[in-house]
């Protein structure tokens, strides 16, 4: 049964990723840099496939998504 009625909450990150390109003059208010913030989203999309199917990630992977996550944080203007 659908989780939402909002079509925005199906979507991927390579799909956001094609709305933040191509509306970038809406989101440079929180996003400090273009291409930073759709790279963060292509390495999100690495860590995110185990996490959602339930797979324990390696030492590698958990480094990686706490660097992702610092990235972030310098990505988003908090």
């Amino acid at each position: 049964s659908p989780r939402s009625n909002d079509p925005l909450d199906y979507t991927t990150f390579g799909e956001l990723s094609e709305v933040i390109t191509g509306n970038f003059d809406v989101f440079q208010s929180v996003l400090s840099n273009k291409k930073a913030a759709i790279r963060l989203m292509k390495d999100l999309t690495l860590v995110r496939n185990p996490i959602a199917h339930c797979t324990v990630l390696d030492q590698v992977e958990q480094d990686r998504l706490k660097l992702m996550v610092k990235t972030g944080f310098k990505v988003i203007m908090i």
